[in-house]
């Protein structure tokens, strides 16, 4: 046994089957992958690791399973998948997996599968009893109850990465009682449910979400230099790196290839280093823009949009990669959608509270369009994107 201290849960206790994961190359790189990226850029004390985050989702899965009666059996099956559960990662976390996306379809899902069957994992667990398979599973969030456990919208992920994002960021949105929220979650129909009792701290959750996303994961200076990591990613992969190949590295790899590269990615990763980042030329809300389905549409056509970028740079007399567009996705009403027992009858907790409901119309007051360059340049390609009008994209 092994006693670790969390600033979040305080004493962590892990058993040599936890132990003989935890010292994993797999693991272990997760110590070197920023948990949101590059957001301390806008707060500085972000600077808490994937790894960090894999403890406190398993000892908060441990917690629930032993609050909800689990087997001993199953007990260990979501523990061990919630430390396995980002394994899957790429540099700066959900910001190179934007990229993998676009270029290839391979999310940290699908990476996090791959990683548990190979390079050591897979035989770790089948040397303690587990099978690999249902562990990659579990930890990917597929449709069991243990699964939902782990990745759900009440599930024990989105609990410790609200907490530890807002503890390390000093933004006090993400608070939540989530040890109400575990004493109250029951398995219903093949579901994790929340029973009537725990309405309020599951409101509470939501209202930490809602509020932790314009503050914090999709504040301004986090999508600009989002944008500015892809497009150096989209830069290294068209010169001959695989995209497998990027997402293995972790945050400080990445940066010393970046800047061993020429062009964009050099340019890049130095702004990043310095916070020399782009500046907003168009910024837009939903109400702002004339062909909202249109630009969304367009969103997921990247050689399109990059296309785009470089022809606006064009116009405005600059070198390709000078002006980054950012389309944020349409928000996902599944976000909202956890689900109430009252007695025998289950409800979606947006029918039973107006809170919710206001939560799930108010989703898009945080959408934005923006169009990215550097400061000097600001004014030229804001001049040229007035002639764009952005109704339908047409100039």
């Amino acid at each position: 046994m092994k006693l670790i201290k969390d600033p979040i849960h305080g004493d962590v206790m892990l058993g040599e089957e936890d132990l003989a994961l935890l010292d994993s190359p797999q693991l272990q790189r997760l110590r070197r992958i920023k948990q949101i990226g590059l957001g301390d850029l806008v707060y500085p004390g972000a600077n808490h690791t994937r790894f960090e985050h894999s403890l406190g989702t398993m000892y908060i899965a441990g917690e629930l399973a032993e609050r909800m009666g689990l087997q001993e059996e199953d007990r260990r099956k979501i523990r061990l998948a919630a430390l396995l559960h980002d394994v899957g990662h790429g540099p700066f976390s959900h910001t190179s997996e934007k990229f993998a996306v676009a270029a290839s379809q391979i999310d940290h899902s699908r990476l996090t599968e791959r990683k548990i069957f190979s390079g050591g994992i897979a035989g770790t667990l089948e040397s303690i009893g587990m099978d690999p398979k249902e562990i990659a599973g579990i930890a990917t969030g597929q449709k069991t109850e243990l699964g939902r456990m782990l990745q759900s919208q009440i599930g024990v992920d989105r609990m410790d990465y609200l907490m530890r994002d807002a503890h390390y960021t000093g933004v006090a949105y993400g608070v939540i009682d989530y040890k109400r929220i575990i004493s109250t979650l029951v398995f219903h129909g093949g579901e994790v449910v929340i029973r009537e009792k725990g309405i309020q701290a599951a409101e509470s959750l939501l209202v930490a979400r809602f509020m932790m996303y314009p503050a914090v994961y999709l504040h301004h200076v986090c999508r600009i230099a989002d944008a500015m990591m892809v497009r150096a990613l989209e830069e290294l992969k068209d010169g001959g790196t695989a995209v497998e190949e990027i997402m293995d590295m972790d945050d400080t790899t990445l940066v010393t290839v970046l800047k061993q590269e020429k062009g964009i990615p050099r340019d890049v990763a130095t702004r990043i280093l310095n916070r020399d980042l782009f500046k907003r030329a168009v910024y837009l809300s939903p109400s702002e823009v004339g062909d909202l389905d249109q630009l969304l549409e367009m969103s997921q056509d990247r050689a399109h949009v990059r296309g785009l970028e470089d022809e606006i740079a064009g116009s405005a007399h600059l070198a390709p990669g000078s002006v980054l567009m950012d389309i944020q996705a349409k928000p996902s009403l599944d976000d909202v959608r956890i689900k109430v027992l009252s007695e025998s009858k289950v409800e979606l907790l947006e029918q039973r509270s107006a809170l919710v409901r206001s939560l799930t119309e108010a989703q898009w007051d945080y959408w934005r369009f923006g169009v990215y360059c550097a400061r000097e340049n600001v004014q030229s390609v804001k001049e040229v994107c007035e002639g764009y009008g952005w109704r339908g994209m047409e100039k």
